[in-house]
Order: structure tokens, then sequence, then C-alpha cells
């Protein structure tokens, strides 16, 4: 190739108005705002008296508003109901076991593969 081309195509490409645009920052989305429920006072009967009506509306109203007062978290924990110290030994019995069972097979195989398959040895 010519190298006079390739300057020319080096400025051609290096120029400004080829330049890719830098990325658009990404901007996090508000949170969504709830608007606050808006209590319907249902029509008052003709029966029903105008004060004895508007307690009434009132107590409904202040029940639609009221916050509970009761937790919601979960009780706190009481190991000692649902943890048996007798099944809590017999795993660590188990565990020991079975660890002292893996070491002595551990300790076959690294004699085997250094001392190679001996007649002493009983798998």
């Amino acid at each position: 190739m010519n190298p006079l081309r390739e300057k020319i195509c080096d400025v051609v490409v290096d120029s400004a108005a080829l330049a890719t645009p830098p990325p658009e920052p990404v901007v996090p989305k508000p949170p969504k705002e709830r608007k606050p429920k808006e209590y319907k006072i249902p029509e008052k009967p003709a029966t029903v008296d105008d004060e004895f009506y508007a307690k009434w509306a009132n107590h409904q109203k202040e029940l639609q508003n009221a916050k509970p007062r009761v937790s919601a978290a979960p009780p706190a924990m009481q190991p000692e109901r649902y943890l048996q110290p007798r099944r809590l030994q017999q795993f660590a019995q188990q565990l020991h076991q079975n660890v002292s069972a893996n070491q002595d097979i551990i300790k076959k195989i690294h004699q085997i593969q250094t001392a190679g398959v001996s007649s002493s040895i009983s798998l």
C-alpha cells in the first residue's frame, strides 16, 4: 500500500466528525410515590340521624387511615425448643467416626501410592 494514502485515511478516520459520542450517563429513576388512599364516605341513608351518621363516617375514616400496632416481625427464635441434645450428640459422634474412617482410607491410599501394592494392606 501507498504510505500517502494511509496517512490520508488516518486523518479522515481520526477526524472529530467520525468520532463516537461519549456514552450518555445513566440516570436512575426516582422512586415512585404512592398517593394516599382517599376515603370515600358512603351515602347517608334517609332513615339515619345526621349526628349519628357523622360519627359513623368519621369512625370509618379513622379505621381506613389507622396504622397497624402489631409487629409484623417473626418471633424470636428459641433454639432450646427445636434442638435436641441427644440428636446433636449422635450427629457429632457419627461425624467423628466418618472423619476417622476417611483418615484411615487416606493413609492406605498414600501408602499404596508411595510403596506400591502390598499384600499386607487390606482394603
